[in-house]
């Protein structure tokens, strides 16, 4: 037994000197050491010798059409290449020659038959003449072996995906078939579904190339901006649409994960849960209950165990959101938690963080060190403090917080507004009057506004009096360059999407519950938005 084993010993070793020593004569031959002078280096190194013969083969696929696909632009490659057209047919040959006595003596290793693959794929892209169809299984069929052997490693499948988009006319009936299914594999790729489905597109026509898409936010979204881009805006608009339902699910998906992080007590793990969700899902996405609903319960299970920065912490944004207009929709206790955890907050903000907690003494300690009180960004903390006063019946002090105000913030929407709730809780007549009159003066029944040249959207600002809102519906007619799939939403926020297939289109918005508001429209794809003409309706019932 002992000789039988050193017997196969030596065996085994003559066959890994020998494999080692044709990958060096195939580098040596065909200059693989000055084009790729760090895979040479790097074969030197591998523990076995079929695994450097992968080395250098790789190497010299980078210079063949087809690489791309897995190895990067073409830009990268040297001038050289792989020389005049015969040299690189010697190059291939030789290339397929040392892949095969890999694959003998490792046959189970799906990256000798992947690039076996790869080689006959080049072979076939550089062949002069039409290659016959029963030839492509030269390619197709050790790349079908390394993505059976490999069904997770996604450079198979684009390999094979690409080759079969690269062949369509040529293949048998057969081989489409098998290729539907490869091509909805390999759009699991982010990058190959980026480059391909144009491809796609083109090859297997819309219906067919959707169809194999899988049904992910990025994928549809994807896939929505190459048809776009060839002008079928109806498709897009379908895509968006179930962009829009894949979204929504994957929100409330990682939502429960969070919720599961939580009621395990696993902080780090809440952290990182809570982190990718306003990463992946920013969250104006959805201006609806159900979307600030979510929004309001990651911000309120957020750990504040760490600090972060204003300027970039995924808190901030999801602070910034609900303090536009939002303050009601989420726990004032979680906004002044996340708020304290913040470094280089405004003090205007962070003051205002306080008021909603109540938080009196702190809000005045901060305003009192404050050296531009005067100034815009203070306007909401002062309107936020004299609503606080207005809830615990004390008309007078919020009289007093908004007297505070500069006269040139007067005339704000949201300082107006609360000016007339203050003059109505201390009956004072020539104050509602006056500020009944500049509301009245400042409602709008028509307007139009044209877009700049290079902004993305369009937008509208009103003073919504909530009372007078009441029952009426905004018009907007939306011009567009180009048709467009629109979005549109209040406060940086979305709240809908819109086919505009032709040239003009109107939209009816509610604004029923809606006050202080400012509204944009722009194309997430074809357009743009040229212009936003709107007007107000007469209130129903």
């Amino acid at each position: 037994m002992s000789l039988l084993l050193a017997g196969g010993s030596v065996a085994h070793y003559g066959n890994d000197l020998r494999l080692r020593a044709g990958a060096e004569r195939f580098g040596r031959a065909f200059s693989i050491e000055r084009r790729w002078p760090g895979d040479l280096k790097a074969m030197r190194l591998e523990p076995a010798g079929d695994l450097a013969s992968d080395v250098v083969v790789q190497a010299s696929l980078r210079d063949f059409p087809g690489s791309a696909a897995v190895e990067g632009p073409a830009s990268r490659r040297p001038a050289s290449a792989a020389g005049p057209p015969s040299r690189r047919d010697d190059e291939l040959r030789a290339a397929r020659d040392v892949m095969l006595d890999a694959i003998a003596v490792r046959p189970g290793w799906a990256y000798h038959w992947f690039l076996l693959g790869r080689v006959a794929t080049a072979a076939t892209e550089h062949a002069e003449a039409p290659v016959p169809v029963g030839r492509h299984e030269l390619w197709a069929g050790p790349l079908r072996q390394a993505a059976a052997a490999a069904p997770g490693l996604d450079a198979i499948w684009v390999s094979l995906a690409g080759a079969y988009l690269d062949h369509w006319p040529e293949l048998t009936p057969a081989m489409r078939a098998q290729a539907t299914a490869v091509i909805r594999r390999a759009f699991l790729d982010w990058d190959f579904l980026s480059r391909g489905f144009s491809s796609a597109l083109a090859t297997l026509g819309p219906q067919k190339a959707v169809a194999l898409l899988p049904e992910t936010p990025h994928a549809l979204e994807v896939a929505a901006r190459a048809l776009s881009r060839e002008g079928n805006m109806q498709d897009a608009a379908l895509l968006m649409a179930r962009r829009d339902r894949a979204e929504r699910e994957e929100r409330a998906a990682d939502l429960r994960r969070i919720e599961q992080r939580y009621h395990f007590g696993d902080i780090r793990g809440l952290r990182i849960a809570c982190l990718a969700w306003v990463s992946e899902h920013p969250p104006g996405d959805f201006d609806d209950s159900v979307g600030r609903a979510q929004a309001a319960r990651v911000l309120e299970l957020y750990p504040s165990d760490r600090g972060g920065s204003w300027r970039s912490d995924p808190r901030a944004d999801l602070v910034r959101f609900f303090l536009n207009g939002r303050e009601s929709q989420v726990k004032r206790e979680a906004l002044a938690r996340a708020l304290e955890s913040l470094s280089g907050v405004p003090e205007a903000i962070l003051a205002r963080g306080k008021v909603l907690v109540a938080d009196l003494e702190g809000a005045e300690e901060l305003a009192s060190k404050s050296q531009d009180l005067d100034s815009l960004d203070w306007v909401p903390y002062f309107v936020e403090l004299a609503r606080l006063e207005l809830k615990r019946g004390r008309p007078r002090d919020a009289q007093r917080a908004l007297e505070r105000l500069a006269d040139g913030a007067r005339e704000d929407c949201d300082v107006l507004l609360t000016r007339r709730d203050v003059a109505r809780a201390l009956r004072d007549r020539a104050e509602l009057e006056a500020v009944e009159e500049t509301l009245k003066r400042l409602r709008v029944r028509s307007h139009s506004v044209e877009t700049e040249p290079g902004s993305p959207e369009a937008a509208l600002s009103f003073c919504l009096d909530p009372d007078w809102a009441k029952g009426r519906v905004l018009i907007v007619q939306i011009e567009v360059a180009a048709p467009a799939v629109l979005v549109y939403g209040w406060d940086g926020g979305r709240s809908g999407t819109l086919l505009a297939s032709e040239s003009s289109t109107i939209l009816r918005v509610p604004l029923t519950g809606l006050s202080g508001r400012n509204f944009s429209v722009r194309a997430a794809l074809g357009g743009p938005v040229r212009e936003l003409r709107a007007a107000v309706t007469e209130p129903t019932g």
